[in-house]
């Protein structure tokens, strides 16, 4: 009787590997399905214990899965910075632009590429200002690395607070 079980055992641990892998199953699943809608299965052996769902449960517990799994792809991260550097302050919009744009010219080596660039808007003595920040830091040694370097080339910088309030130029 053992025997007769045998190739029937080898399937279905084949079943519960590819179930588990997150392999496509559907032919094998099928096959087998299409005979018994729903069985379980427990063999004289006590270590060898399975339940084997229908095909609309596996399809229902994959979709889920799915579902959850682009959820957390297409959830937007936040980003992990600590530090950015400041480099102005200005009191309107319109100049954030121009002195990016100026300073850009003065440290071409710096600034190339797409820089993450973010504004921080505060509110002093009954005045606005927006504060440009350049980069994101998770360590205050890197930033302060990298605010030298900006020095070097002319640029006053200091080390401030991550805002994310991202811009784009």
């Amino acid at each position: 009787m053992k025997d007769y079980f045998k190739p029937f055992r080898c399937s279905i641990y084949l079943m519960v590997l590819l179930t588990v892998s997150g392999c496509s199953n559907e032919l094998l699943l099928s096959s087998t399905v299409n005979s018994m809608q729903s069985f379980a299965l427990r063999l004289i052996d006590p270590i060898f214990q399975i339940n084997v769902k229908t095909s609309s449960e596996l399809q229902s517990t994959a979709t889920q899965k799915n579902t959850l799994a682009t959820a957390a792809i297409l959830a937007p991260t936040k980003p992990n910075y600590t530090f950015a550097l400041q480099l102005a302050s200005v009191s309107s919009e319109t100049a954030i632009e121009v002195t990016f744009h100026k300073m850009a010219k003065q440290a071409p080596s710096i600034f190339q590429g797409k820089p993450i660039l973010n504004v921080e808007v505060a509110d002093v003595h009954d005045r606005t200002f927006y504060r440009l920040k350049f980069g994101g830091y998770k360590y205050l040694k890197n930033a302060k690395a990298d605010c030298a370097a900006i020095k070097r080339q002319g640029i006053d910088c200091w080390v401030s607070k991550y805002t994310d309030n991202r811009i784009y130029f």
